[in-house]
């Protein structure tokens, strides 16, 4: 079984890349160099472990869920990243283990979750009719 859910079994295809959506667990180096991804929803996924997605240069936007524990390198060298969305909040992000080397995964590409429209100033994200919009 393909771990990775596209449109049916397979990844659906957006302008030469894949966007994929990932159902079970990870191991290291599992995607590694792949620079056919480009979008990823790693929201069913809370390990990751050393360099499962480093170097997938071409990789533009995580969706992240709320509870992770992010190893050294897992996300090394992702130079394309733009937008990572957390389903958690800024504190929530603060008090997650994360190892050395992911350093793609910083506040300039976070969007934090938030019901309501924000007070402080960041990047926020919320739900409207299931669909993720950025405050």
């Amino acid at each position: 079984m393909n771990p990775l859910v596209g449109l049916g079994e397979n990844p659906r295809k957006a302008k030469g890349f894949f966007i994929w959506r990932l159902k079970t667990g990870l191991s290291s180096y599992e995607f590694k160099n792949m620079t056919s991804l480009k979008e990823i929803d790693l929201s069913d996924c809370s390990n990751f472990p050393s360099y499962c997605f480093s170097n997938c240069t071409n990789l533009e936007t995580i969706f992240l869920n709320k509870n992770v524990n992010i190893r050294g390198n897992a996300f090394r060298d992702t130079t394309a990243l733009k937008q990572v969305f957390y389903r958690g909040t800024k504190e929530n992000w603060m008090s997650i283990s994360m190892g050395s080397e992911n350093g793609t995964l910083t506040e300039n590409v976070l969007y934090f979750y938030s019901e309501e429209a924000p007070i402080e100033v960041g990047k926020y994200w919320h739900y409207v009719d299931d669909t993720i919009t950025k405050w």
